[in-house]
């Protein structure tokens, strides 16, 4: 037996969180991460392969975006693709959706039984 959990939050947060974790990224070196992947013989191409924020920031380095045109681009496009994995997950009907640590704790006790 399987028990799938999914922590059910309301779009406004979910955007919310995305933003803070988006540029949390970038405060802790992901523009330089992506140089490095650069010096270090990648080709662009292969970088913005890498997913949604690689492949906005490599725009960003190649001159082909704004700064802020770039954290603008990665955040909207981070929350599109999780919009469409909440369509996607919402299809499973294995996942018990909670909202809290409380409901979780529950849905294992009762689980475990």
């Amino acid at each position: 037996s399987v028990l799938m959990v999914g922590i059910k939050k309301s779009p406004e947060e979910l955007k919310k969180l995305i933003k803070e974790r988006f540029l949390k990224w970038l405060r802790r070196g992901l523009i330089k991460e992506v140089e490095n992947l650069k010096k270090a013989g990648l080709s662009w191409k292969r970088i913005e392969d890498f997913g949604i924020h690689y492949r906005v920031i490599a725009q960003y380095l190649q001159k082909k975006l704004t700064h802020k045109a770039m954290i603008e681009n990665s955040i909207k496009e981070i929350q599109d693709y999780a919009k469409r994995q909440m369509t996607w997950f919402k299809k499973d009907k294995r996942i018990r959706w909670i909202k809290n640590y409380k409901e979780a704790e529950k849905l294992i006790k009762e689980f475990l039984k």
